[in-house]
Parts: C-alpha cells; sequence; structure tokens
C-alpha cells in the first residue's frame, strides 16, 4: 500500500475550531516531544512529524511508525495550572483519541494506566507526558501521542501486541480528519481543566479503563483489585483488605 503525506492546508483550517494557535508539520524528526522542548516558550502549538528517528515512549521504549502511515504529534500547552492537572491533560487527549475512534471507525477502545489504550487486548496508541515547572505552576506540558491508524509493527518488534485502526477494521483511515476530531474533542476538555472542572473527566477515565475492576499486579509486587484511578493520577489497588496507593510503574493484569 502506497501512503500519502498529511494535507497542512486542511489542518490548519481545521485548527480554527481548536486551541491550538499553530502546527508544525515536520517530514522527520528525533521526537516531537523533543521538538517541542526546543519551542517552549510558543503557546498552544501541535507538531506532527510523518517519521521520528527517535521516537520514544515511556522509560525511553522506542515507538515503531511506518512513515505517511500513522499519526505522531505532541501537543504543546502552557496552561495556568499547578502540576496536580497533569495527569487530567494526559486522559483528556486519551479520552479524545477513545471517543473519535468509536465515532469515526466504530472501534471501541480502553485506557490501560496510566497512557497506553487498547483495542482487543492489543496496543493502539500511547501517550508520553512531560512538563516543567516554574515554581508551583507548569511552565509548560508536551503530551506526545502515537497512533497506530494505518499500520501496526509486527508482535516480534516489541514486547506487546500492536494493532492499528486498519487491523481492526479492515479500512484505511484519512489521518487529518482523526486528528482534528480528536484535537477538537481535546480542546473541549481543556477549556474544562483549566476552570478546574474534571468531574466528567474523572468518571470517564475510570469508566473507559482496561484495568479497573480486575486482578492487577504491579511493580513493587503489589497484587490485588484495580479499584480506580484517583485525579492526581494515582492507582488504587485493594491488597490483602487494604487500599495501596500506586503512583507510577507499570500495571500487568
Amino acid at each position: 500500500m502506497e501512503y500519502k503525506p498529511l494535507n497542512k492546508k486542511l489542518i490548519l483550517e481545521g485548527l480554527k475550531d481548536t486551541i491550538f494557535k499553530d502546527a508544525i508539520i515536520l517530514e522527520e524528526i528525533d521526537s516531537t516531544n523533543e521538538f517541542a522542548k526546543r519551542i517552549s516558550k510558543k503557546d498552544n502549538v501541535l507538531i506532527v512529524a510523518e517519521h521520528q528517528t527517535a521516537g520514544k515512549g515511556r522509560r525511553g521504549r522506542r515507538w515503531f511508525s511506518k512513515k505517511y502511515a500513522n499519526l505522531l504529534f505532541s501537543l504543546l500547552l502552557n496552561p495556568d495550572l499547578t502540576k496536580e492537572y497533569t495527569f487530567s491533560l494526559s486522559m483528556a487527549l486519551a479520552l479524545s483519541f477513545v471517543f473519535s475512534i468509536e465515532k469515526i471507525a466504530e472501534v471501541k477502545a480502553l485506557i490501560k494506566w496510566p497512557n497506553d489504550i487498547y483495542v482487543n487486548q492489543k496496543k493502539i496508541a500511547g501517550i508520553l507526558t512531560e512538563f516543567s515547572l516554574k515554581g508551583e505552576k507548569l511552565d509548560y506540558v508536551i503530551i506526545g501521542m502515537g497512533i497506530n491508524v494505518n499500520w501496526a509493527p509486527k508482535a516480534e518488534e516489541l514486547l506487546y501486541p500492536a494493532t492499528s485502526l486498519k487491523d481492526e477494521t479492515g479500512r484505511t483511515f484519512e489521518r487529518e480528519i482523526l486528528l482534528l476530531d480528536i484535537l477538537k474533542r481535546f480542546s473541549d476538555y481543556y477549556k474544562k481543566i483549566l476552570s478546574g472542572d474534571i468531574d466528567e473527566l474523572y468518571r470517564s477515565w475510570n469508566e473507559h479503563s482496561l484495568i479497573i475492576g480486575k486482578t492487577v499486579s504491579a511493580e513493587d509486587g503489589t497484587k490485588g483489585k484495580a479499584l480506580r484511578i484517583e485525579k492526581d493520577g494515582s492507582l488504587i489497588i485493594l491488597a490483602d483488605g487494604k487500599e495501596k496507593r500506586i503512583t507510577y510503574g507499570n500495571i500487568n493484569l
């Protein structure tokens, strides 16, 4: 299959209905998150790459993608918020994607704490959030996302099974349409987060969790039933009759 480049004009026109003031579309870059750090004084910018030479996920894991096939982007934000809202911003993007593919592709997805998105027990997208503080407030937040739209890497290249929208539906998708739908949804969430209104968002990320109600194992050896994901992003597990708070690390089902 021959993949085609993103239509920059279409994306720029579509941004008029979002919080984003500009879009930078790159043919190739080391990492959209790293590029965003280099322009971190800018406000509400979308950075998209057709190919990343050093695309990364959490803990420096490599993100695989075929050129022109998928979506690789970062959102550079400068919100007037404290650090506690960082997880809400990440979940806003995750949920925006979940609802977008349900509408556009009729595919149901769930979020695996803290930041991966799965369809039929296979990973379809991942998020990497980085931030800098200025005093008690966020100086900037960068939310990077990789989405397998029309291609997914083979299992032998990964530590986990992967899928794509094309694999799930047998159809190819216009990446611009999906990207703009995600950004419009995220913009609505973002405005609510800035006003401190995250109750709906909080309920939604628990309702769309892959792990809530299931027995899970944390990296520190804790094993128990996943109860909920708090507003600060910590996972609450019921282990040996007591609630335990997990703030970081991978979770296995």
